[in-house]
């Protein structure tokens, strides 16, 4: 677990990451994590996207500079056809019983771009197979949770 970082060193860097992120041109949430676990201090892409949420708050008056940065630099590759169909097999995928684990595996792909394309990127390819993989995600959420119960 990382270390506590005292909260006004903490804003320091939020400036600092939303400082770099916003001025720096092409600059990702990943390649940001990067440069700054490389030369300044350790932290995660996770941490840069939440410092990111931050600075637009610590900085109203940037926040719609930020966000048009933020929305230039997001790809859209659920336009792309093998994306598409790659996320239309995951939902079958779903409503035939896999778990997301088991699906990043078949697809040898990270477990968050499963997550990702079956919570956003489905919605804009085919909302009626999102609601029905929605349910589907949800039912099982509620049998494991009704299992690990009776179970103990």
């Amino acid at each position: 677990m990382a270390a506590k970082v005292p909260d006004n060193e903490r804003d320091e860097r939020i400036i600092l990451v939303g400082e770099y992120y916003t001025n720096t041109p092409n600059a990702s949430v990943r390649s940001t994590a990067e440069y700054f676990s490389n030369n300044f201090f350790k932290i995660s892409f996770a941490t840069v996207s939440d410092y990111i949420k931050r600075y637009k708050k610590m900085c109203p008056d940037k926040s719609d500079l930020v966000q048009q940065v933020v929305d230039s630099r997001k790809p859209v590759t659920y336009h792309e056809e093998h994306i598409q169909n790659r996320i239309l097999k995951e939902a079958e995928l779903v409503l035939e019983g896999y778990t997301m684990e088991n699906i990043a595996d078949l697809f040898d792909v990270e477990y968050w771009t499963v997550v990702r394309d079956l919570g956003m990127r489905l919605a804009k390819i085919d909302i009626n197979l999102y609601e029905q993989v929605k349910n589907s995600l949800s039912q099982n959420t509620l049998d494991n949770l009704n299992y690990t119960i009776n179970k103990k």
